[in-house]
């Protein structure tokens, strides 16, 4: 039996003084991005940035919007991605956008880590 992965938790923040609104969008934003403004962050692994083209890399992420409820978060985000393919010497690129949900527990927003399905193969159907 595999072990399940940990879950991923974003602290819900708080203004400074009464009154004050938070952007959100930046606030996630934050944590799409290494230390070094690279892809790499710790709420990355939640997002399905599943691609087209097995080839392509992800090279831009962003929140778009969050909605925010009683019991959780909705992230809506765009992604942006490219292949190379140098047989033919062409480039594709492509974007495309997602939802991720968090759920409130506490002082937190907690997001599971999203899973890819296995590509499919002709032989499955046999």
């Amino acid at each position: 039996m595999t072990k399940p992965l940990p879950v991923i938790e974003i602290d819900i923040p708080t203004p400074e003084e009464e009154g004050d609104e938070i952007d959100l969008v930046d606030y996630f934003s934050d944590f799409i991005c290494d230390g070094m403004g690279e892809l790499g962050g710790e709420l990355l692994p939640a997002l399905n940035l599943d691609t087209k083209d097995e080839r392509a890399t992800v090279y831009e992420v962003n929140i778009e919007d969050v909605e925010v409820t009683d019991d959780g978060v909705a992230l809506h985000y765009s992604y942006s991605y490219s292949a190379y393919y140098g047989c033919k010497n062409m480039d594709y690129a492509d974007d495309e956008n997602g939802t991720v949900r968090g759920k409130k527990m506490g002082d937190k927003w907690v997001f599971a880590r999203h899973v890819s399905p296995e590509p499919r193969s002709t032989l499955d159907e046999f």
